[in-house]
């Protein structure tokens, strides 16, 4: 290790939902999900930042894929200072 925090942080929050971050700032959870008015259980991935959650589809998965590239060039060591996305709060996962 080079004592450098990782970029991406994965974070096992229970027997049903795995929380994904980006240098501290949760992005993405993947959950299982029970299916309205059945008993049926499916998977699913939740995305956003702060109250822009939304489960991932085809339709929005481009929105996901600008999330992603957003967040790799705003939040990290040398990311602009004034960007949003630098400027949110980090926090652990687990």
């Amino acid at each position: 290790m080079n004592g450098r925090r990782p970029e991406c942080d994965v974070a096992v929050l229970s027997s049903a939902e795995v929380a994904f971050g980006w240098h501290g700032l949760e992005f993405a959870r993947a959950r299982i999900s029970h299916e309205p008015a059945s008993l049926r259980s499916g998977q699913e991935i939740a995305f956003g930042v702060g109250a822009e959650d939304r489960v991932l589809d085809d339709r929005n998965a481009p929105m996901f894929d600008d999330l992603i590239r957003r967040l790799r060039s705003a939040r990290g060591p040398k990311g602009p200072r004034r960007h949003q996305l630098f400027r949110l709060a980090s926090r652990a996962l687990a």
